[in-house]
């Protein structure tokens, strides 16, 4: 329930880790969790790099997306052949 914690925690493992795409989609969850979808689409696209067909990220990055009112790259985001 303490998202700025967990946002706190979470950033300073993915500073550790940048290579984990899976520490990428916990920051990227607990920023959208707070409406931070800008800094969760960051998040993501550099889980993306890491591992480009990773399905949680790519929901979670469409997702915010879509929060943002960006339906178009929130539909290519999930269908990247589109």
């Amino acid at each position: 329930g303490d998202l700025p914690t967990a946002a706190a925690l979470a950033a300073k493992a993915f500073q550790l880790r940048p290579f984990s795409p899976q520490i990428s989609l916990l920051l990227a969850e607990i920023l959208a969790r707070g409406s931070r979808y800008g800094e969760a689409i960051k998040v993501a696209k550099e889980g993306l790099r890491l591992d480009p067909a990773h399905p949680e990220l790519r929901i979670l990055m469409s997702t915010a997306l879509a929060e943002l009112g960006d339906v178009d790259r929130a539909i290519e985001a999930v269908n990247p052949l589109l």
